[in-house]
């Protein structure tokens, strides 16, 4: 979830804003923005070895995601410098809060349906998948 995640902000809203440089420069975005991405959905719905998920899994898929946005969001705090920060929607000291509360709240949401609908789409795609234990 966290890759596609990365490969839809990078493509939606980084590529517009940055142009294609950011994506296709040599240091590697390519392959950790848009390849790292595909396989790791490719490998999830068609060939992991896994047991079945559900909405408890969709929402502990979640958790690294708002450890993330956390960190950054208080090393901005304390850096007090925008220039630092990832993605223009986490220009924290340049925008209102409501407006990253709001942002942080639809990537989590985002993030959340990605996972819930892996969940459903991986049970009709993937060979190997085991009915849960337990």
């Amino acid at each position: 979830m966290m890759l596609t995640i990365t490969m839809v902000v990078v493509a939606f809203v980084l590529v517009p804003y940055q142009g294609w440089t950011i994506l296709l420069n040599p240091e590697g975005s390519l392959m950790a923005h848009l390849i790292n991405p595909i396989l790791a959905i490719v490998d999830f719905l068609y060939l992991s070895d896994m047991e079945t998920m559900g909405v408890k899994e969709a929402m502990l898929s979640t958790i690294p995601m708002l450890f993330y946005v956390a960190f950054i969001a208080v090393f901005l705090i304390i850096a007090g410098n925008d220039d630092l920060a990832p993605y223009p929607f986490l220009r924290i000291h340049s925008q209102s809060v409501l407006t990253t509360l709001l942002v942080g709240a639809g990537v989590f949401v985002m993030g959340f349906v990605v996972s819930f609908v892996y969940t459903k789409v991986v049970k009709r795609t993937n060979p190997n998948l085991r009915q849960a234990s337990g």
